[in-house]
């Protein structure tokens, strides 16, 4: 699913080194210390970094949720549902199922720029759900939500048949969500956990 061909990616220090991994699980989590480079793991994944040598290949076209929201402030949920759905790259047609499942629907009419962080959060998560991509990369998912939402958002990876590359500090909320955690260190990856969803 993830192949990872001593790949090599630095910039005043390596993040990875001659890194050799095959994945061959859906839902993989990511752990590990901050600074360590989780999130460039995750850019060079969508394609938007190039690793210094090395190649990876992934199964599948991916997309990156994106929680900086800042340019669509005077945009509501609704406004942004609404664009979506006249993009071939979204599928909007169960949008509202996920809309309360993520505690939305009394925002939809908000301006993003009004809302809280988490809320805004939720939107963008909402957004991922609604891609037509086969894989999602997230970056801290579980940061800023409210308890209620985040057991619905794990509910909603459960049952999320695309494959899923999730980063977080939670362990707790990783075991209910992915097949199997990895902890990135030492410049590379190493099997954490697995668990069978």
């Amino acid at each position: 699913m993830y192949s990872f061909h001593h790949v090599t990616f630095k910039y005043d220090d390596y993040i990875l080194k001659d890194f050799t991994l095959d994945i061959k699980e859906k839902k993989i989590g990511i752990t590990g210390n901050n600074g360590v480079g989780k999130t460039t793991l995750l850019r060079l994944m969508n394609g938007e970094l190039t690793p210094d040598a090395g190649e990876i290949s992934i199964n599948g076209d991916t997309y990156f949720v994106q929680f900086d929201l800042l340019k669509y402030n005077k945009f509501t949920p609704q406004d942004m549902v609404d664009l979506c759905k006249t993009l071939k790259s979204f599928d909007c047609s169960n949008y509202l199922e996920y809309v309360q499942a993520l505690n939305l629907l009394p925002f939809m009419n908000t301006p993003i720029g009004k809302l809280s962080k988490g809320t805004s959060k939720k939107v963008a998560l909402l957004l991922g759900f609604l891609s037509v991509k086969p894989i999602l990369l997230i970056d801290e998912p579980f940061e800023s939500i409210d308890e209620d939402s985040n057991q619905n958002l794990i509910s909603l990876f459960h049952n999320e048949e695309r494959g899923l590359v999730i980063v977080s500090h939670d362990m707790n909320m990783l075991r209910q969500s992915v097949e199997k955690i990895y902890r990135m260190e030492n410049k590379g990856l190493n099997s954490c956990e697995i668990r069978v969803l």
